[in-house]
């Protein structure tokens, strides 16, 4: 899972983000956004986790792993593919907008740091 963000405090800061669903070597599953309004590297890394859970089974077991505390580029083959797909998303013509009208049974609201909530509702 990567999200970035690039041109920050310019007119044309973007947000983007990138993830893969690794069941096993012959089945991945991967995904890219660019995202627009108030962006950030923790809404990006936010709505990567969001968009993934959105997609999975609720009866399954689920391990994220992401980048944010580390070393950003950790020559990591799974690690590099979500940051390729994350700049993919940049250049994606239209930015990901989520219909929180359509999720059912909202109960949680994304807040970092305890600021928030980072979407509306969530």
């Amino acid at each position: 899972m990567d999200g970035s963000v690039s041109d920050i405090g310019t007119p044309t800061c973007k947000a983007d983000l990138g993830w893969l669903e690794i069941a096993n070597d012959s089945n991945v599953t991967s995904y890219c956004a660019k995202l627009a309004h108030h962006a950030s590297s923790t809404r990006a890394e936010a709505i990567a986790i969001f968009t993934a859970l959105l997609t999975i089974s609720n009866q399954l077991h689920v391990n994220i792993h992401m980048d944010s505390q580390f070393k950003a580029h950790s020559n990591n083959f799974y690690n590099d593919a979500a940051d390729s797909l994350a700049k993919e998303g940049a250049l994606l013509p239209a930015a990901l907008h989520l219909n929180f009208k359509s999720v059912p049974n909202q109960l949680g609201m994304l807040i970092w740091n305890n600021i928030g909530p980072l979407e509306r509702p969530a």
